[in-house]
């Protein structure tokens, strides 16, 4: 299913999934949706941004 929102953000479908773990954004991204990582466990900057990093790496310019 192709949506204007999908040309929009550049994703495959119109599937968005909220998750904790990074490693599940990274999954759902590369599936084709919007990985979006609840940042709200993190209370340590450097370990949201470590996460984030990591994210950016495997994603290697997916949008999540």
């Amino acid at each position: 299913m192709r949506t204007a929102l999908c040309d929009d953000l550049g994703i495959r479908y119109p599937i968005f999934g909220f998750t904790p773990s990074p490693a599940v954004a990274v999954a759902i991204s590369k599936a084709g949706g919007i990985g979006v990582l609840g940042a709200i466990r993190y209370t340590d900057p450097a370990e949201l941004d470590a996460a984030l990093t990591w994210m950016d790496d495997q994603l290697q310019g997916i949008p999540y």
